[in-house]
């Protein structure tokens, strides 16, 4: 049997691009999945599967530093992950996050 990973913050290296500014930046992710819950359907002879997606819970704002074509630089705010928590859906729902 595989090991569920918890849902956690990580960091993940990203290309920022903003308009003719751009940058490497380290940015904090919701990363790993969350356990499955499998049910029996009386009903019918297949299983529902509910998804675990992992999802910020509370966010916070980063300013990071882009370097320009001129030469200048330019200040990129993005929404980080502060923590994560497991939000269980439909699998069938289109996954948004990641």
């Amino acid at each position: 049997s595989s090991t569920i990973k918890t849902c956690s913050t990580g960091v993940k290296n990203v290309k920022l691009t903003e308009g003719s500014c751009s940058g490497q930046v380290n940015v904090t992710v919701c990363e790993d999945k969350c356990s499955p819950n499998t049910q029996n359907n009386p009903d019918m002879d297949r299983k529902i599967v509910e998804c675990g997606y992992c999802v910020p819970k509370n966010t916070k704002f980063t300013n990071v530093t882009l370097s320009c074509d001129d030469g200048s630089t330019t200040i990129y705010t993005i929404i980080e992950p502060v923590s994560c928590q497991c939000k269980l859906s439909d699998c069938r729902e289109s996954e948004r996050i990641n």
